[in-house]
């Protein structure tokens, strides 16, 4: 978190903590920890982390009491890290990185890097103004999203690396996206709430957010969406039955296979009839 209008940022700041250790169970679900700090000029800080043992997400309280510095109008909450890349294949992996957001109802999607000719680093910088709910930075198969719930975010910005390197003739590629809220101050004294989700990118979990996360899930064009969430939704459901993917597609198969045999029967037979004629 930085206020850029004061060239404050709190990364550069020492903390006080209310306690050293935090443990999670089924039987202590939810725990916190608060990290304040106070100057002599009158500026207070809190930040709050809620965790849950069941959630992929935790949440930020955010406080700021200041008795006369100025603020300015708007601070910057960052998640500068981006996503790291998690699979074997590494190339189709880089393929899936991107920052989105949710804007009023529209979700934006940004993911090209501007690399001069030549060169083999690529940056990413683009910033959006306007109403913003979410944004997230994500890989193949997760994401980190930082989300507003005390008001929406007044714009956001994503800013990334894509870098090549050469490791024993072999060309190996680096990609980074950073992602950024910007929240208005509201005055000298203000308390804004987040939710940071850093999980998979599962349609049922993120569905049940309400937030448009869902969204972040490719199923296609707005007219194979419902067939997509069909088999979706079959897919999981013999999963609960059968425990292996590769018997459920095989079972799944031979499930079409039926459902359509009328009609590839009909398709044959007036293919032999044509054929005939």
């Amino acid at each position: 978190i930085s206020f850029p209008d004061i060239n404050l940022d709190l990364s550069q700041i020492d903390f006080a903590v209310d306690k050293n250790t935090l443990f999670l169970s089924k039987s202590h679900p939810v725990d916190s920890l608060t990290f304040s700090f106070s100057d002599e000029e009158g500026l207070s800080i809190a930040k709050r982390f809620i965790f849950f043992e069941d959630k992929y997400d935790f949440q930020l309280e955010f406080e700021v009491f200041s008795k006369d510095k100025n603020l300015g109008r708007s601070y910057l909450f960052s998640w500068g890290s981006g996503v790291s890349p998690t699979e074997t294949n590494l190339s189709e992996d880089l393929g899936y990185f991107e920052a989105s957001s949710m804007m009023g109802t529209e979700v934006v999607k940004i993911k090209n890097f501007q690399q001069p000719k030549g060169s083999d680093i690529g940056k990413m910088e683009e910033f959006r103004s306007g109403e913003t709910k979410w944004v997230a930075t994500r890989s193949k198969y997760f994401f980190a999203s930082l989300v507003p719930l005390s008001n929406p975010a007044i714009g956001f910005k994503a800013e990334g690396t894509r870098e090549v390197k050469s490791l024993n003739d072999k060309k190996l590629e680096e990609k980074k996206i950073g992602i950024t809220l910007e929240m208005p101050t509201g005055g000298k004294t203000f308390q804004n709430n987040f939710m940071v989700y850093v999980g998979p990118i599962d349609y049922h979990i993120l569905k049940n957010y309400k937030i448009g996360l869902e969204n972040l899930v490719d199923l296609g064009w707005k007219i194979i969406k419902p067939f997509s969430l069909a088999v979706l939704w079959i897919f999981v459901n013999l999963h609960k039955v059968i425990p292996n993917y590769g018997l459920v597609i095989i079972v799944f198969t031979i499930l079409i296979k039926i459902l359509f045999h009328p009609l590839t029967h009909k398709s044959v037979t007036l293919a032999q009839k044509m054929q005939e004629l």
